[in-house]
């Protein structure tokens, strides 16, 4: 009996929890989208990092492609969000910004550098529009 006993108070606790887990399944917040945000400049500069010759640069192109798709899908999904408190939206700011501006300047050299590479500038147009990375957007 003891066993069942066990058993039987995590299947409640489970069952107690489980909604509460679940709710912010699927929900996009500021913060996890300043965090996949951030991450995708990372890759995007390492990519970058990657290109010293027309090869390299025409290999580079699909995955940037990508990134930069990825990016302004990001950036749409932090548009949508409904409105942020100032008091959340402070404490994000101030968790990335620094980060954020690291990574920022990093592909802004990266990109200047790659432009003057042999093929550079035809990859870097695969990013296609996606202004100031990692620039946070307050709402309107």
């Amino acid at each position: 009996m003891h066993k069942r006993s066990k058993v039987r108070k995590l299947a409640i606790c489970v069952a107690a929890l489980l909604p509460l887990l679940l709710s912010g399944c699927g929900r996009d917040s500021l913060e996890s989208l300043r965090k996949q945000q951030l991450l995708t400049v990372k890759e995007a500069n390492d990519l970058l990092e990657t290109i010293k010759d027309k090869a390299s640069a025409d290999k580079a192109k699909p995955r940037l492609k990508e990134l930069g798709d990825r990016w302004r899908d990001l950036d749409k999904r932090v548009g949508d969000l409904p409105p942020i408190p100032t008091e959340e939206e402070a404490r994000v700011q101030k968790k990335y910004d620094d980060e954020l501006t690291g990574a920022k300047m990093h592909y802004l050299r990266e990109s200047f550098r790659v432009s003057i590479v042999p093929g550079g500038a035809e990859a870097l147009k695969e990013v296609g529009e996606v202004g100031e990375p990692g620039l946070f957007k307050k709402k309107k």
